[in-house]
């Protein structure tokens, strides 16, 4: 009978122990499940929130573009958006305008395109002066002149290209300008934006 006891007892004390062993992982699974979704919370809410650089660490990269916002936003930077992202979408994630933009001379309604640089100009910037990348999209052909091995000729055939065929989609198509190789845009892309 002592035995039967004995074994009663050691059935309990088994039992009791899977339970808290049970208890103690179902606690560490919540516990961890919680940790995941904070972790994964604050890399969206990154610095420029749904659109910033943290979510590249969540969602797969080849699915974003990465454009770099800068001028007259609050928080110039690197950006990923989607592929159909405008102009608009960039600015906004970039924290929206400075109320010293001037969003005249931007064509937020642009379809940004990946590796691009958006320069958001401020008011009172002289018409013809470059103050970052030069938007393609507006500029005349004296700031076109004004860019590395781009004179009189091939500014104005840039400016009569583009009122032919519309805006530029990419800094690239500059080359189906006459007159303009890869050369010539190799020179300039640093100088030059699309938006």
């Amino acid at each position: 009978m002592g035995r039967f006891e004995d074994k009663g007892n050691i059935s309990r004390e088994s039992l009791l122990s899977r339970r808290t062993l049970v208890i103690i992982l179902g606690a560490l699974l919540v516990l961890a499940g919680v940790g995941g979704f904070r972790y994964a919370d604050f890399l969206l809410r990154d610095t420029a929130g749904a659109d910033s650089p943290g979510l590249r660490a969540v969602q797969d990269e080849g699915s974003l573009i990465a454009v770099h916002v800068k001028g007259a936003v609050e928080e110039p930077g690197l950006y990923w958006l989607a592929p159909d992202s405008r102009v608009d979408d960039a600015v906004q994630a970039a924290g929206g305008a400075l109320p010293e933009a001037d969003l005249d001379n931007v064509n937020l309604a642009a379809f940004v395109s990946d590796g691009s640089q958006l320069y958001v100009p401020f008011a009172g910037e002289s018409e013809d002066a470059v103050s970052g990348p030069l938007n393609i999209y507006t500029a005349t052909e004296a700031q076109l002149e004004a860019l590395d091995g781009i004179g009189e000729t091939k500014a104005r055939a840039i400016v009569e290209y583009r009122e032919s065929h519309g805006d530029f989609a990419s800094v690239e198509q500059l080359t189906r300008v006459d007159g303009i190789g890869d050369a010539t845009l190799d020179k300039i892309r640093e100088q030059i934006c699309v938006y």
